[in-house]
């Protein structure tokens, strides 16, 4: 096998050419889109904004004095307040006014702080722009004096000034000064307690910020710009999502390195670039870890899921509570856990990355090497950094998981599915290891399945369990003779093994607790021969897969040895698998790769020492002889099933591999698309050893040279299919006689030899089994001759089929099993209001049941919209009082630094203590510089210390007669200026009274004032929350279309109306069911809401609140459950469904919502805009956004009343707020803001209630018209029912099966029936109808179909066909796909409308009688009609109360067919984990049970195995004895030859033939097969003399040629049966080496590939004479 490096590039390069075939898709949304987009908004950014300027020298701040600080205070807009008021705070307070030059009326004294706040509310609603501080005395008369004050305006929390608030006075040290008297009140205040201790002080303070160094000053809208432009870049990785993460990240350079390309350059040179001055290599590597990060993610979320849309709805909610969470994080300023979200949630890392970029930018540094791991945003630590080494951690941390988790399913891989475009898709290692596993749960790509633990590093023996199997290299020679009589010798060196097994088992621990085994192989020894075909058989659970598990690799052995080619697998497993194609049973496929690509791929992977070009000369070769060479640039989409499936062969042949094993390779096709494959098949031969696993005996039959059957995981035969039909044939041959009605068995019997058996006698058939004599042959052409006589319509003549071989070694049920069964007494059944109330019952029974059993779903559906009210609530930030009391101290800052300089030692060093007392840095400043400067040296030593450490400084000046204490204050740290103050004040108090003396300062905000809570823009504050809630809630109603969905995608609704079940009484059942469990959701939600209102203390859900919202909600749900059922009539899958409803309507919300506004704000599009309003709102989704956005915004208003505290309360009037009037207090409003407002405003609640009460008509009426199918039936009787094209031609049998049916048509309605045929046949109308006499055709026909037609548009698809069906009557109905046999049973059913013809059953007409006709129907579509997640019991118990079994025996009859059907095993477990044999079987017994009168099988064996098929057929015919009748449709021809009585063949929706199957095949002259078995060892000379004696003395054409075997087919059908025999037992006298010999009848097969072919119907050639009395061949 190729080197994993080989197969890994190999992988990149199948990825690559899928994103070459998505290359539109590719560059336009992950490239062009994000791009474009960005591009636009930088041009908008350089041309619209500022530009920065540019500072090129070092900025020096003003000095403020203290007396430049006073001025800053205006009398009429600064108050001051003081508690408590005394005669010692009087005077301190005195003081302070003066020193703030303050009129005695703006400062006031009073008791206690509620006081103060009731005087400050009254105040500022009173004047808005009053600015007021109040200082609170704590401790005054203690050499420890601790104040604070209280203001009005409120201080931010964070340390630092936001890069996004710029200058602004809010956000910045101004605040302190310019925006309330903050400082100078501190002043004041500090300098009149030191001179109350100290009187002879005489102090000076001014302040003064701190200077800066060169910079640029960025432009504020810039700033936002480049947020704004960095987080569009989020890469839309929606498509890389679950692809390989290196061709991922190399794809991501389409869109990274342009993208860098324009972050480092402008369209202005007005701006800076956004990376004018960052490192863009790092960037980039940096931008390329968050695609590994994200692509890393996700397939670590995806592992944990099999559907892409649940991990789209998975990451879509982690990372929208992601952005929630970090959004409150960051309103709640817990910056610490933000990173830590960031190391797991991409997103949020992204984002933190582009904070940290742009505060880099702003300090002209840019990301660096040397500061990659420096914070730009100090407050998020080093972990905030823009390359933190968790984040790295965790990138590889995230691969890691990956990697492992894709190695634990490698060691599971029984359980594993391997997506081709894709990564691993897990399953967990729990299946019970006796699961007949098949090959196709492994990736279609089996060579790099082989070869992935090499490619991931991991050592193959960790993956495959080491047992004790010797390795050696020679095979002992497998002896026959010491097995058993029913395998087949190959003596001396005649055939060559390519495969050699010995002694092989292997068992699997089912349980682990219990470590119980059950044994899969039971020690199978075999060699399988180069040069032949090995059919491998056996049902499922034999062990045939497990079998072919071990010879590709996939599993390992638990004792015994495999050799491939001489190879032991164990030791040369990568050898074997190079030489190894496998086709597996499903059509794997990669789905963007044309069908030339997909064959060379593997090619490429299995090459040895090929070329390129050679290999691609190869694959046109392969092509050529698969006939794909036209469909070679073709898409797997565009294939038919059968190139399809030719494809897959393709796959595994090229590379020219010895040993091919296929599974199922022809399932699913039809006849003539299976022949064809067979052909190819054959073809393959020459030295490849070829192993077939099937269940289609014919199949087997055919193809293998070899037959090696399987049962209980033991070989239990092998050898040729004719020597196993001999020898459990015992000599004996298989004779079929189709007869008449009054043919007389006995003498029939008796021209054959005396000990023939009769094996089964009906009144169309007789079957007798043989014995092969030499007399055989005249006895045979003696009855062909009598064949009138005798009431003989055909004969074939058969060995024992290998089915029947199959079932005797698997040794099968009895037949006869269930006939006790067939005579007992029909129930009698309800009817009338009983049935209807039954029905009902069942219906509900039902939903329930469905809901019980996909609680998934459910919780889902429940648990979802009170997710997004948890998102909501992190959203809502309430403004609230303050109250946290924050201490002025230095200590608030990490590391904090200061530098001083001072001509006073004391002072100097109380101000060095101080510093030091709280953990920071005092540095002294030498003598010989200032401050100023040794702070501008500081700046250019270390910038980022600069800003973030360099909190405050000082400078003292002693003289004579005063102190000058100039303090600096840091202009990044918010709270630099009080801290300056204070530090100021400690060291001079300290200096002057002494270190027991200190001043503890705080600061409080005052209460919330009326204004501050008043909500500016309340349609924008319920916007986004309305929005997030309908993200979530829009979505989940989707997924009440699941249930109707999946039972109209499956048919089960069809099935339940064919019984009767009326529209009115399906959808009802189903809505109130659906409507109980919305109407739980809706009061979870409300209850969710009501939780976070009282958590929060929103206080918006009181009783009105609630009922309005449950109310609408309710509105809603009525509304959108009729709409979303209308959705189940969409012929789509169902996640292409579900997503349509999901994303559509929020999507249509917003559209609407930004054309309701843009057609609101123009008068003269006023007509417009209404219409568009009243259109829209038809759509309950818009409805329910208007109604709860219009909800929402008068909701949060009458909140906020109820929140106002009493003191607000009192002043609402005052200052004209919406609250005045309401009369609320403690929280409780007697009145409140009316939500109906009589239709006045443009949008509004009443409106939305009373087009959400409208509405559910509407949909309701549209859900009757197309279950109906009201306006194709009003469309079809427009157009009219005459027939487009008339048939020209039409076999005599059909047309007198037609006359037939007009007679039977003409009777029930008492009228006549003018037909064409009536006037052509005239005089021959006796004649015609005495020929139509049957043994079933005694008593009135069960069901009649008159001139059926169907076209679409100009396509006729069903031309006029007319047959009938009597009770007891199996009527098979054949043809290829596209002749019409599904639109014939689209119409038999009343699926679809006929555009003509007449239908009756049991005299109820489909068109005027439609539920009587439909409920006499039981039916089994094609494919399977069940629900999932429903069991078999289930299933049967609804159809049997459907039915109107009475209620008393419903157990009992559900249990009847459960024993007959063989479900009992299965019974109890969901339908959706059975094979496809169980599940056919459950269909037919839902199509039996009740005994319907007339019973449509649509395949109703398709991949059930032998012992089961047959097991079925007894079960229909024992119900044919019970009196029903049966339309079955087939591609198996054995299976119509077993169970039709009559049967009709299909080409281009014409009947071309009718009658029975021996009769079809004598009229049509099938012909003879003559099968020719051979010595191995026989010589070419002698086979050549054969083939010339045979060619010259029959009329044949040799069909098959291999070394043992020939096959010949006798295509003139006048040949006499003793010619042939006396021929080749002629040959095998003369020649030894013919072993055996058979000459049988040709197969029904062969006469409908003939009519498929387009064949010419030779009865016109045939003579009358002939065509009644000669034998039938296929």
């Amino acid at each position: 096998m190729a080197s994993g490096w080989k197969i890994f590039g190999l992988l990149m390069y199948k990825n690559m050419i899928v994103r070459k075939r998505h290359w539109r898709m590719m560059i336009f949304l992950q490239a062009l889109v994000p791009i474009v987009v960005f591009a636009l908004l930088q041009a908008v950014r350089d041309f619209s904004v500022q530009p920065p300027v540019v500072v090129n020298v070092s900025t020096h701040y003003p000095l403020y004095t203290q007396d430049e600080l006073m001025e800053k205070i205006d009398n009429s807009l600064h108050k001051v307040y003081y508690v408590p008021k005394n005669a010692y705070t009087d005077k301190i307070m005195e003081s302070v006014r003066y020193c703030l030059r303050l009129l005695p009326e703006n400062m006031n004294g009073f008791a206690n702080e509620t006081e103060v706040e009731n005087v400050y509310t009254r105040s500022q609603a009173q004047n808005p722009i009053l600015s007021a501080v109040a200082v609170i005395f704590k401790q005054y008369d203690q050499p420890t004096i601790k104040y604070k004050l209280r203001h009005s305006w409120k201080i931010p929390n964070s340390l630092y000034q936001s890069l996004l608030e710029g200058e602004r006075i809010s956000a910045s040290t101004s605040m302190y000064i310019d925006m309330m008297p903050f400082i100078q009140i501190q002043i004041c205040l500090d300098e009149a307690f030191i001179k109350q201790i100290t009187p002879r002080s005489n102090i000076k303070m001014s302040i003064q910020r701190m200077p800066y160094p060169p910079y640029v000053k960025i432009d504020m809208a810039d700033t936002v710009f480049r947020m704004v432009l960095m987080a569009m870049n989020g890469v839309k990785l929606v498509y890389n999502l679950l692809s390989w993460l290196i061709t991922g990240i190399l794809m991501s350079t389409i869109y990274i390195i342009p993208t860098i390309i324009l972050f480092k350059n402008t369209f202005s040179d007005n701006v800076e670039a956004l990376l004018e001055y960052g490192n863009a290599f790092i960037f980039w590597l940096l931008f390329t870890a968050h695609i590994a990060h994200l692509i890393t993610f996700g397939m670590h979320i995806g592992a944990y899921f099999s559907k892409p849309r649940f991990v789209t709805l998975a990451l879509a909610i982690i990372y929208m509570a992601a952005i929630s969470f970090h959004q409150n994080m960051a309103r709640q300023e817990v910056f610490g856990v933000i990173p830590y979200l960031g190391i797991i949630f991409p997103n949020i890392m992204l984002h933190r990355l582009f904070q940290e970029s742009n505060a880099h930018e702003s300090k002209l540094i840019g990301i660096q090497w040397h500061n990659l791991f420096v914070p730009g945003e100090t407050e998020y630590g080093i972990v905030g950094s823009p390359a933190e080494a968790k984040r790295i951690l965790y990138n590889t941390y995230d691969e890691d998981v990956s990697i492992r988790m894709c190695k634990k399913s490698y060691k599971c891989f029984r359980n594993a599915d391997f997506d081709t475009n894709i990564n691993v898709r897990l399953r967990p290692c729990h299946a019970k290891e006796t699961d007949d596993v098949e090959l196709h749960d492994l990736d279609e790509n089996l060579a790099v399945i082989q070869d992935f633990p090499e490619m991931l590093g991991i050592d193959q023996s960790i993956c495959i369990k080491k047992n004790k199997v010797a390795l050696d290299d020679e095979a002992t020679e497998f002896d026959y003779d010491k097995t058993n009589k029913d395998f087949e010798p190959v003596f001396g060196n005649a055939l060559t093994p390519g495969i050699q097994i010995r002694n092989l088992k292997k068992s699997y621990t089912t349980s682990w607790l219990r470590k119980s085994k059950v044994h899969a192989l039971k020690g199978v020894s075999v060699d399988f021969y180069k040069g032949q075909i090995t059919a491998l058989l056996g049902h499922n659970g034999a062990g045939k897969t497990t079998l072919m598990s071990i010879l590709t690799g996939v599993t390992s052995e638990t004792e015994g040895k495999v050799f491939i080619n001489g190879k032991n697998i164990r030791k040369h497993l990568n050898n074997i698998r190079n030489d190894l194609g496998l086709c597996p049973q499903e059509n794997m496929v990669f789905p963007d790769l044309n069908v030339f690509e997909q064959i060379e791929f593997f090619g490429l992977l299995k090459a040895k020492n090929k070329t390129k070009n050679e290999i691609k000369k190869d694959v046109l070769n392969l092509l050529a002889k698969l006939k794909l060479s036209e469909k070679k640039d073709f898409l797997p989409s565009k294939l038919s099933g059968g190139q399809q499936r030719r494809l897959c062969l393709g796959m595994a042949l090229i590379g020219d591999a010895s040993i091919i094993i296929l599974d199922e390779p022809t399932s699913g096709m039809d006849p003539e698309t299976r022949r064809d494959t067979w052909d190819i098949i054959l073809k393959l031969r020459g030295e490849k050893t070829i192993l077939i696993s099937t269940h289609n005996m014919e199949e087997a039959d055919i193809l293998g040279d070899r037959i090696a059957i399987m049962h209980a995981g033991r070989l239990r035969s092998y050898g040729t299919a004719m020597f196993l039909k001999k020898q459990y044939g015992h000599g004996h041959i298989e004779v079929t006689l189709s007869t008449k009605s009054w043919c007389v068995p006995e003498k029939v019997i008796s021209k054959f030899d005396s000990r023939a058996q009769q094996l089964s006698v009906d009144s169309e058939k007789i079957v007798l089994n043989v014995p092969y004599t030499e007399s055989l042959p005249q006895s045979l052409d003696k009855v062909e001759s009598e064949k009138k006589k005798l009431g003989v319509t055909g004969i074939s003549v058969s060995l024992i089929t290998l089915e029947q071989v199959f079932l005797k070694i698997v040794r099968s049920e009895d037949s006869g099993k269930h006939l006790n069964e067939l005579f007992t007494a029909p129930l009698q059944k309800v009817t009338g209001t009983e049935l209807c109330m039954q029905t009902i019952s069942a219906l509900f029974c039902k939903k329930f049941t469905y809901i019980r059993k996909n609680l998934t779903v459910l919780l889902t559906i429940l648990i979802l919209p009170i997710f997004s009210v948890f998102l909501m609530a992190l959203s809502y930030s309430l403004p609230t009082d303050s109250t946290d009391i924050i201490p002025l101290k230095l200590d608030m800052y990490r590391y904090p630094k200061a530098l001083y300089s001072s001509n006073n030692e004391p002072i100097a060093q109380k101000y060095r203590n101080i510093v030091q007392n709280v953990g920071g840095e005092a540095e002294r400043v030498a003598s010989d510089i200032n401050v100023t400067s040794a702070l501008l040296n500081s700046s250019m030593k270390n910038l980022v210390e600069y800003r973030n450490n360099l909190i405050v400084s000082a400078e003292f000046n002693d003289t004579e007669n005063n102190i000058w204490a100039n303090g600096f204050y840091s202009g990044i740290a918010l709270h630099s200026v009080p801290l300056t103050v204070n530090l100021l004040s400690n060291s001079l108090i300290k200096a002057l009274a002494g270190d027991e003396y200190s001043i503890i300062a705080s600061r409080q905000q005052l209460p919330n004032t009326i204004f501050s809570s008043q909500i500016q823009l309340p349609e924008a504050d319920s916007m986004s929350r309305v929005l997030l809630f309908c993200m979530f809630f829009f979505p989940t109603m989707s997924l009440f279309v699941m249930h109707p969905l999946q039972e109209t995608a499956t048919k089960v609704k069809q099935l339940q109306r064919m019984t009767g079940v009326t529209s009115l009484s399906y959808w009802s059942t189903m809505f109130a069911i659906d409507f109980l469990i919305f109407t739980i959701g809706v009061l979870l939600i409300t209850l969710a809401f009501y939780i976070m209102d009282v958590i929060l203390d929103i206080r918006l859900y009181y009783k009105v609140e609630i009922l309005y919202l449950i109310l609408t909600l309710e509105l809603f749900g009525i509304n959108i459950l009729f709409l979303v059922y209308l959705f189940s009539f969409m012929n789509k899958s169902r996640s292409t469904i579900i997503t349509i409803l999901g994303v559509a309507p929020i999507s249509l919300v917003i559209i609407q919502y930004v054309l309701h506004q843009v057609l609101g704000n123009f008068d003269w599009l006023n007509p417009l805009h209404i219409l568009q309003k009243r259109i829209f709102r038809l759509i309950p989704y818009v409805s329910l956004f208007h109604g709860q956005l219009s909800f929402f915004n008068i909701a949060v208003q009458n909140a906020r009343c109820r929140r106002l505290p009493n003191i607000l309360h009192g002043v609402v009037c005052l200052a004209k707020d919406p609250c005045c009037g309401l009369d609320c207090k403690d929280g409780v409003c007697k009145n409140q803001l009316s939500y109906f407002k009589n239709f006045e405003d443009d949008m509004n609640f009443e409106e939305s209630i009373v087009y959400l009460a409208i509405t559910p008509i509407l949909y309701f009426a549209l859900l009757i018209i197309l279950e109906e199918k009201l306006l194709l039936k009003l469309l079809t009787k427009m157009i009219g029912t005459k027939l487009r094209k008339e048939q020209n031609t039409m076999d005599d049998q059909v047309k007198k099966e037609k006359l037939a049916v007009a007679v039977e048509i003409n009777k029930i309605n008492n009228q006549s029936v003018n037909t064409k045929e009536e006037l052509k046949l005239g005089a021959t109308e006796t004649t015609n109808l005495e020929s139509l006499q049957s043994p079933i055709n005694d008593d009135n026909s069960l069901f009649l179909v008159y001139e059926l037609s169907k076209y679409y548009g100009k396509l006729m698809a069903v031309k006029e066909i007319s047959f009938r069906v009597k009770p007891r009557e199996c009527f098979g109905l054949l043809g290829v796909n596209g002749a019409g046999k599904s639109t014939t049973f689209r119409m038999l059913t009343g699926e679809e409308m006929s555009n003509s013809g007449i239908m009756y059953l049991k005299q109820a007409e489909i068109h005027s009688q439609r539920t009587k006709y439909l409920s006499e129907m039981g039916y089994c579509p094609q494919t399977d009609a069940l629900i999932p997640s429903l069991n078999a019991f289930d299933h049967l118990r609804l159809f049997a109360r459907l039915r109107g079994i009475p209620k008393a025996n419903i157990e009992l009859e559900v249990n009847k067919w459960i024993n007959r059907l063989n479900l009992t095993a299965c019974m109890k477990q969901p339908s959706g984990t059975y094979s496809g044999g169980n599940k056919r079987r459950l269909n037919i017994a839902i199509a039996l049970i009740g005994n319907p009168t007339l019973v449509l099988l649509d395949e109703p064996t398709t991949g059930v195995d032998p012992a089961a098929r047959r097991s079925l057929w007894n079960t229909l015919q024992s119900c044919q004895a019970a009196g029903q009748a049966i339309i079955l449709t087939s591609h198996s021809m054995e299976e119509c030859e077993a169970l039709c009585n009559r049967l009709v063949i299909m080409v281009k929706g014409e009947l071309v033939c009718i009658g029975a199957s021996q009769e079809l095949k004598q009229r049509f002259g099938a012909g003879y097969d003559i099968y020719i078995q051979l010595n191995p060892s026989r010589t070419d000379e002698d086979v050549n003399n054969i083939k010339k004696i045979i060619e010259s003395t029959l009329t044949c054409d040799i069909r098959d040629e291999n070394l043992g075997f020939l096959a010949y087919h006798v295509t003139d059908y006048n040949t006499m049966w003793e010619k042939m025999y006396d021929t080749m037992k002629n040959l095998k006298q003369t020649y030894s080496c013919i072993e055996d010999y058979a000459v049988l009848s040709a197969t029904l097969e062969q006469l409908f590939i003939q009519f498929a072919r387009g064949a010419e119907i030779i009865e016109s050639n045939i003579s009358p004479t002939r065509a009644t009395s000669h034998p039938e061949t296929v």
